[in-house]
């Protein structure tokens, strides 16, 4: 039997699973387009940063971005008490 691998379709709210899930492991900022759940989607940063900017107008991530310096937060996902865990282990 012959495999044939299809391409991952990346959506918003799969974009910014994949951006916490990096988040939760350490990453931050422009590194959180380079992890491994990141590279499963089989897009372009530029395109994965679009499904970013859509995920923060829905309100599910905040994303602000300036030039090359980005931001990723989830305030809706994390208490404060885990933002602190969080920071604590970085």
């Amino acid at each position: 039997m012959k495999k044939i691998r299809s391409r991952a379709t990346a959506t918003a709210g799969a974009t910014a699973y994949a951006l916490f899930l990096g988040f939760l492991t350490g990453e931050r900022g422009e590194s959180l387009f380079k992890t491994d759940y990141a590279k499963l989607f089989d897009c372009s940063f530029e395109r994965a940063v679009e499904f970013a900017e859509s995920s923060s107008r829905k309100g599910w991530i905040v994303f602000n971005r300036v030039r090359n310096v980005i931001e990723v937060l989830f305030p809706s996902l994390l208490t404060e008490q885990e933002m602190e865990w969080i920071r604590e282990q970085s």
